[in-house]
């Protein structure tokens, strides 16, 4: 019993040893976008051309795609005039950022951004819901869905051209989750 107990005390002592140091360290307010509110929401948080790009809620413009250059947080692009666009799935491509949104329009659908204008990549709506972006291979992989003939199958963006691999072929569905290259997948968030 007591060489159980000296194990814990020997392990918790270790622990606070380890979590001690990240105590002295100071985390900051970046900016307070939507003071009427509690809270902006900022998440999908990319490192894309030196400045950092993320999804927040500045409160007259809904949930936005939003800019931070080390100074200043700003709107990087309003997908969504009437409303939130609600930017997910954020990923760097080729020297380009990749992300779903919802301009009020078409649908959640998949949009690229070239550090000064958000563009929607798929205009004849040829892929529906975007999901789980990656780049490999200079493409962009994705979950997509058409269900009139494919389902929701695994696509590709080659900076110019929308193609699907039909991995159980006609309208059923193989669902590819979670899409991991073991070289790739460190460099995720990387332009």
């Amino acid at each position: 019993m007591k060489r159980v107990l000296r194990i814990t005390v020997l392990y918790v002592l270790c622990m606070l040893i380890q979590i001690l140091p990240c105590a002295a360290q100071n985390v900051e307010l970046v900016e307070e976008l939507n003071p009427a509110e509690r809270g902006t929401g900022p998440t999908f948080i990319i490192s894309y051309l030196g400045q950092l790009y993320f999804r927040a809620d500045s409160g007259s413009a809904g949930m936005e795609l939003m800019r931070y250059d080390g100074t200043n947080v700003s709107l990087a692009a309003d997908i969504n005039p009437s409303g939130s666009s609600d930017p997910t799935e954020f990923t760097a491509n080729a020297g380009v950022l990749y992300f779903t949104a919802d301009d009020g329009t078409h649908g959640q659908r998949l949009w690229s951004f070239d550090g000064s204008a958000a563009s929607l990549v798929d205009s004849n709506q040829f892929v529906q819901t975007a999901q789980e972006l990656i780049s490999f291979n200079d493409n962009l992989y994705f979950r997509g869905t058409r269900f009139s003939d494919i389902g929701i199958e695994l696509w590709r963006f080659d900076g110019s051209a929308i193609s699907y691999i039909d991995i159980l072929a006609g309208t059923g569905s193989s669902y590819p989750q979670q899409p991991l290259s073991p070289v790739d997948s460190k460099h995720k968030n990387a332009p």
